[in-house]
């Protein structure tokens, strides 16, 4: 069993206020995410700041509260891991909350090639790696271990990679970005 993993603790410190409850075409940014993730009939789990979004009180998924998020993304991550090895799950996928347009074939993706080889992640450019990414239950303890504002990075320079459209990697880090998202045509 895979457990997805959407992380949505951050700060929004560039973004001014919390940017996953912003409107993006109409629906607060941080359920994209989590929709697409509910169709691939997985546990989803959701790591949330102390002051919680409104739209995880849904109940379609397992809330879990990062206490302290000024440790970082890493923390984060570690509580993921600790709720998927909890859980028995043999893989973890971590999304971002903060990434709209990552589809389920993306991640399905993900999944089948971390079942080859332990690890999957995203290609952004030449050379960098990152979320969505997906680890098997072997790096489970590595993961648990991790805090500050790295994340997983380490980890990913030892995973099969993905190509990706940069459309479908886009973040929201500014209200800018939003706004420039907020222009476009929904994605799907």
């Amino acid at each position: 069993m895979t457990v997805v993993a959407i992380l949505g603790a951050g700060l929004a410190r560039r973004f001014g206020s919390c940017k996953l409850e912003a409107q993006l075409h109409g629906r607060p940014l941080g359920i994209w995410p989590v929709e697409t993730a509910l169709t691939l009939g997985v546990p989803v789990v959701y790591v949330a700041r102390p002051d919680q979004p409104t739209f995880l009180k849904s109940g379609a998924m397992t809330t879990i509260t990062n206490p302290d998020p000024v440790r970082g993304l890493g923390s984060s991550i570690a509580l993921a891991a600790q709720h998927a090895e909890w859980a028995g799950a043999r893989q973890l996928l971590i999304m971002l909350g903060d990434m709209p347009f990552v589809s389920a074939g993306t991640l399905l993706r993900l999944i089948e090639l971390a079942s080859m080889g332990g690890s999957s992640a995203c290609q952004y450019g030449d050379d960098t790696f990152g979320p969505p990414a997906c680890f098997g239950r072997e790096l489970f303890a590595r993961l648990e271990q991790l805090d500050g504002d790295k994340g997983a990075r380490a980890l990913l320079r030892e995973a099969a990679t993905l190509a990706v459209s940069a459309c479908e990697l886009r973040d929201v880090d500014t209200p800018w970005d939003l706004a420039d998202l907020n222009r476009q045509p929904p994605a799907g």
